[in-house]
């Protein structure tokens, strides 16, 4: 009886290279450790995927960890098949099990970060030691149990190539980043004391997006003033029109917001709102709109209104769920 012959394994290897990459998740979304769309399953199929897998540095150079892969070696092979790449890392805390053994398996490998993303839980007793440089890193995503016992500061001092930020409410009372490098952030379950007070810093945004628990402004307070913001989108379920007055938007070009944060009179609100900023929209979005036309007689110069087709990098990293 001959063999049996799977046409599959004639492919060439750069045929099989492109299945690979397809197989994960696009990059800077991160791979599970193991199980359906973990490059080690490709390793398990026969030897002949087992070794361009291997050999495929580009499919392991975005991993998902938890403090259950407790049995990950630091000197093991999932980092150290990523060769020399760029490294999106993101870090589950998981109940009872420690963050120590992800964070020993990343550290040496931190000259290589692009994309962090730590999620803290009630439990975890410290901030993890990153106090290392961290030169090519580009964004962050750090969301922490907002009951954390932590009175300590997670500090990122050497990473020059920062440019944006996810951080929820307790990661923005707890985390100091280089403001001024920024220029996209997504701050959310966030209140106005701590939201103004980073805003204040970071007067280099283009992108900002703020979902928010409350905004309380004391008419006395100077405006936040960020004069090359361009695309700003403002949410959250008891905002009033009233907080669009804390603002001063020169630059911007997009704006995203919630119906019911222009209540009572939307028109009167934005116009009031674009008149203080000076700026000129080109795009308006507004999140539970029902129709866009008292919007389109109000404000003819603006040409597009609803979201667009096309996303942008913001848009990718402010998806949490990427």
């Amino acid at each position: 009886m001959s063999p049996n012959i799977y046409p599959v394994l004639t492919l060439p290897n750069e045929i099989i290279f492109q299945i690979f990459i397809h197989f994960i998740p696009v990059y800077p979304a991160c791979s599970p450790f193991a199980g359906p769309n973990s490059p080690l399953l490709l390793t398990h199929i026969c030897g002949k995927w087992r070794e361009i897998a291997i050999a495929t540095p580009e499919l392991w150079r975005a991993v998902s960890l938890s403090g259950a892969c407790s049995a990950y070696d630091p000197n093991d092979m999932w980092l150290n098949r990523a060769g020399q790449s760029l490294l999106s890392i993101r870090i589950i805390a998981e109940e009872g099990c420690s963050l120590d053994v992800p964070f020993a398996a990343t550290i040496p490998h931190a000259s290589q970060w692009e994309y962090f993303h730590l999620r803290l839980g009630q439990e975890e007793p410290h901030f993890p030691d990153v106090d290392c440089s961290l030169p090519l890193l580009r964004h962050v995503d750090l969301d922490f149990e907002n009951d954390l016992p932590i009175e300590e500061f997670l500090v990122f001092n050497d990473s020059p190539s920062m440019r944006s930020g996810t951080l929820n409410g307790a990661a923005s009372r707890s985390v100091l980043l280089p403001w001024l490098q920024l220029t996209s952030l997504f701050l959310h379950d966030v209140r106005s004391s701590h939201c103004v007070h980073i805003l204040r810093e970071a007067i280099n945004l283009n992108n900002c997006r703020l979902d928010l628990l409350s905004f309380v402004f004391e008419p006395s307070e100077p405006p936040v003033i960020l004069p090359d913001l361009r695309r700003f989108e403002l949410n959250g379920n008891r905002l009033t029109s009233a907080c669009l007055d804390s603002f001063v938007l020169p630059a911007l070009s997009r704006f995203d917001v919630s119906q019911t944060v222009l209540e009572p009179r939307p028109i009167d609100a934005l116009e009031s709102f674009v008149s203080k900023s000076g700026c000129k929209l080109h795009r308006l979005v507004i999140h539970g709109a029902s129709s866009y036309d008292q919007y389109r007689t109000a404000f003819p110069s603006i040409r597009n209104f609803g979201p667009s087709a096309e996303l942008d990098e913001a848009d990718f990293l402010w998806n949490r769920d990427a």
